[in-house]
């Protein structure tokens, strides 16, 4: 028997994960426990978990046993874990994922899903142009025609934030690319625009007056840079 008609059959449990805020599923288990501080955190694949500690545990210690970890030993952790990542093991791709995928395959615009920038991951790199495009979700990563006001963000949105600006800061110096943001609202109500945009950044080898896709229009089918551009909090906060 198939479903919830099978007698083992486990209901799934509805999580945020606590490092990039997307929501995912996961058969209850033990692993959702209180660490050595009381907390509960959740985590929809490895590499947010190591994010994660990177960013709000001390230094270079194992969390379970407090012993230093050398160099060697946490870059062959960060790299077999974006390798799991990059090979499906972790997939949560989201709705507008799924449309920019369908858009490049529509233009015939060869990519690659989750490659490996040494620490970061990107959604889509345009191997045959040496270009990125990242998927951005509105609430996640904090679109501002959505959430005018930086203070009201939640703890949430705040890290991605902070996350957003050092990937973008890394790959920018020690690769040289300018990413391509594609916003939700626009992959989902305004797929001509992405499209048109995807093009165009292409034509241009990257190099664009401005990098987020709800900073442009389409006029008379040729994109359009907006009067009133507006910086995402990841390009503005310190």
């Amino acid at each position: 028997m198939l479903g919830k008609n099978n007698p083992r059959y486990v209901e799934k449990e509805h999580l945020i994960c606590d490092n990039c805020g997307k929501e995912f599923e996961r058969i209850p288990s033990t692993s959702s426990i209180p660490n050595k501080d009381g907390d509960i955190h959740n985590f929809c694949c490895q590499q947010c978990y190591w994010d994660f500690r990177s960013k709000y545990y001390i230094g270079d210690k194992l969390y379970n046993t407090g012993k230093k970890m050398n160099e060697e030993f946490c870059d062959k952790i960060r790299k077999a874990t974006l390798l799991q990542y990059k090979e499906g093991v972790f997939d949560r791709q989201t709705k507008p994922q799924k449309i920019v995928n369908e858009i490049l395959e529509q233009l015939h615009i060869s990519y690659i899903n989750e490659e490996t920038f040494k620490y970061y991951s990107v959604d889509n790199y345009l191997n045959n142009h040496n270009l990125i495009i990242e998927v951005m979700g509105d609430y996640f990563h904090s679109n501002p025609n959505k959430y005018p006001n930086y203070k009201q963000l939640n703890d949430i949105q705040l890290k991605d934030t902070v996350r957003d600006k050092r990937k973008n800061t890394y790959i920018k110096k020690y690769y040289n690319i300018n990413i391509l943001y594609l916003w939700e609202s626009d992959i989902l109500n305004n797929q001509q625009l992405c499209k048109s945009l995807i093009l165009y950044y292409i034509k241009n080898n990257g190099l664009l007056s401005d990098y987020n896709s709800f900073n442009y229009s389409l006029i008379d089918n040729k994109v359009t840079l907006k009067s009133n551009i507006i910086n995402p909090y990841f390009m503005i906060t310190p």
